[in-house]
């Protein structure tokens, strides 16, 4: 069972109590992703899976090592897309591949991810974190004046109205639907 399962369990708070809480939470590590003005970079070093890789998009770019995978088992758990996923991987990825990766929960490797376009670098999983290090530490010399102002270029103010209009709500009112518990239990008991 899930840590989230095992809390609102464990409660004295109700279901739909819990849910808000947790969406609540959720939401405010989204908007902060959105709104972060510095550099902000992701290193993906082994299976990202679920919110590992719906705020992978919200990163200034993302870095993997060569044997990663990605994978979003939303609607197996009875789930919607989070993070802002539903609107930016179909930009990055397609519309097609999002599909593939967002309903139906198909795992993605790095290689397939960085022809996408979701992946900007892959590293050899021996000496990852050295080698990526290096690369971060070349960058932190530019001009953070410019490299902030570049980013708010990039990353438009219009687009950040967009995707402060998350699936939040949407992803709130599954939580304690009859569809997630019995998907999370079916779920747990493969394992």
């Amino acid at each position: 069972m899930g840590d989230g399962m095992k809390r609102m369990m464990e409660s004295d708070l109700t279901p739909e109590e819990v849910s808000a809480q947790n969406t609540k939470t959720f939401a405010a590590l989204v908007d902060t992703l959105i709104d972060f003005e510095k550099p902000l970079a992701a290193l993906v070093n082994g299976p990202a899976i679920g919110i590992g890789v719906t705020i992978l998009p919200h990163a200034d770019f993302v870095w993997s090592s060569d044997d990663a995978t990605f994978r979003t088992p939303f609607t197996q758990i009875g789930l919607v897309p989070e993070a802002c996923s539903s609107y930016l991987l179909p930009q990055i990825l397609g519309s097609s591949n999002a599909n593939e990766i967002l309903l139906f929960g198909t795992t993605f490797t790095a290689q397939e991810l960085q022809k996408l376009g979701l992946v900007s670098r892959i590293f050899e999983k021996e000496g990852f974190l050295n080698a990526s290090m290096e690369a971060l530490a070349s960058l932190s010399v530019l001009p953070p004046q410019s490299m902030g102002l570049g980013k708010s270029l990039i990353k438009s103010e219009k687009v950040r109205e967009i995707l402060h209009q998350n699936e939040c709500e949407v992803l709130s009112t599954r939580y304690t639907s009859d569809e997630v518990i019995e998907a999370v239990m079916r779920f747990n008991s493969r394992k």
